[in-house]
């Protein structure tokens, strides 16, 4: 299975009724503190700069995945994110 073809079916194993309950602008709070934790550690790991690893994931559809709320990528926490970027970045 391609991840690319998978982003737009993608529901995490811990979807609950709480998705439902936040509006945009909770659930947008929650994956920008997702993507900044994640990025922070993404670039320690691969000693590139902040700057470019923003940069870099902004271009990315698992950056569009995670701001598109249902796909409740936002709840997953800052390594799922990582582990789908990293397996984007295989293809």
């Amino acid at each position: 299975m391609l991840i690319l073809e998978k982003l737009t079916e993608v529901k995490t194993p811990n979807m609950q009724n709480t998705s439902e309950t936040l509006n945009d602008s909770q659930k947008e709070y929650c994956a920008t503190i997702v993507m900044q934790t994640m990025l922070q550690n993404y670039s320690a790991e691969k000693h590139i700069p902040p700057e470019k690893a923003l940069l870099d994931f902004a271009k990315s559809p698992i950056y569009e995945a995670l701001f598109d709320y249902s796909t409740a990528i936002w709840r997953e926490g800052p390594v799922y994110l990582q582990s789908l970027y990293e397996e984007y970045q295989k293809l």
